[in-house]
């Protein structure tokens, strides 16, 4: 099982990759156009000439040199976890891996642009790697797109591990009629008629059971949606709270078209005027 589960990370990884590398390529073709245009039409403002091929050639230059260093990214992020225990690990790899994008970057620059020079411009381009301001000029602009690009693929992998985890729990309630939910780190597990109810919190859900409450991250419309898979044992009463139709005691209006839910515990929820009429059917039909 843990094979597959690698497996169907990997798989996961490489598709976010191919999505952060068609992301990283249409903003480099934007990057382009603006550059050049926007370079020329300050040289013209300025009553300034020149060639009007120079500052295609030489941003065309820039973006396939990012474009080219770009790998180096996903294989980094294969190396490290961002997890507190392996903080100094992860900075020091990615420091080294920054090093070396710098370096790729700067002599790819300067070989691509001696490349086109020749062909679409007069004479050759006179490359500076050897002179320490050009490294410090190009270091702080390169700094800058490695952590945009680092930050477009570790988002994309993140989108696509939340993808898998939920395609993970509802082949679980489909195949197991089971929840299994994610909770800091441990995985709770759950049959539907083990939750009394739930309540939504942020980016988590409160999830009341016999043994007590229990946090796991998922959003309370996934959770309705998991357990429906299994049966139909639960009732949205309110935007924040989902219950199971068993443990409902009985209905109290409070006036105003107002109404709150006793439970067999005790507990008291509230009921949303837009969910009422659904949950009075089903108490009805229980």
């Amino acid at each position: 099982m843990d094979s597959n589960a690698n497996r169907a990370e990997q798989t996961a990884d490489r598709r976010a990759d191919r999505m952060a590398y068609a992301a990283i390529a249409f903003f480099a073709v934007l990057s382009w156009v603006i550059s050049s245009s926007s370079e020329q039409i300050e040289a013209r403002a300025a009553g300034i000439q020149i060639n009007a091929i120079e500052p295609w050639v030489i941003h065309f230059a820039s973006d396939i040199a990012v474009l080219l260093v770009v790998p180096i990214i996903p294989s980094l992020l294969n190396r490290v976890r961002f997890a507190r225990e392996d903080a100094s690990k992860t900075a020091l790899v990615l420091l080294a891996g920054l090093v070396v994008y710098i370096v790729a970057q700067v002599f790819l620059l300067a070989g691509v642009r001696s490349v086109l020079w020749p062909v679409f411009l007069d004479g050759y381009y006179e490359t500076s790697v050897g002179e320490p301001l050009v490294w410090l000029y190009e270091s702080r602009q390169i700094v800058y797109t490695f952590l945009l690009n680092l930050a477009a693929f570790y988002l994309f992998r993140s989108l696509e591990r939340l993808r898998l985890d939920a395609a993970g729990r509802t082949q679980q309630a489909e195949d197991h009629q089971r929840l299994v939910l994610n909770s800091g780190g441990r995985t709770l597990i759950f049959r539907p008629s083990d939750i009394w109810w739930a309540k939504a919190a942020s980016n988590y859900v409160e999830i009341q059971t016999e043994t007590g409450t229990h946090l796991a991250r998922i959003s309370l419309s996934e959770l309705e949606t998991l357990i429906g898979k299994i049966e139909a044992s639960h009732v949205r009463c309110h935007r924040s709270f989902l219950v199971q139709i068993s443990q409902i005691k009985k209905i109290m209006p409070r006036g105003n078209g107002n109404a709150e839910l006793e439970l067999a515990s005790g507990r008291v929820l509230p009921i949303g005027r837009s969910y009422r009429a659904n949950v009075e059917r089903l108490i009805k039909g229980a």
